[in-house]
């Protein structure tokens, strides 16, 4: 029941957001914060040129999910390592 009443708010603000010339596509509100659709819709928004964020994380999105993850991983060591692991093993 929450599923169903989550979405259709989600689907209305999507189509608000589009009608207000903010975002292209009604599911691009997923690439944004909830800190900045709230900002949005309260008009507190530092900035609303959303569509070239947008655009920059479905760049990022697209781009690390086509890493290839090691099978498993460990506490040991830092997260910059891992991040560096990752990186050379996908030729970046």
């Amino acid at each position: 029941m929450m599923y169903g009443l989550l979405r259709k708010i989600l689907h209305s603000i999507g189509k608000k957001l589009k009608a207000q010339g903010i975002i292209e596509c009604e599911r691009d509100l997923f690439y944004l914060t909830i800190e900045e659709l709230l900002a949005l819709n309260e008009g507190t928004a530092v900035s609303t040129l959303m569509k070239d964020l947008i655009q920059a994380r479905k760049e990022n999105y697209h781009f690390y999910k086509t890493l290839v993850l090691p099978d498993r991983s460990s506490q040991q060591g830092s997260s910059q390592r891992i991040l560096i692991y990752i990186l050379k093993k996908n030729q970046i």
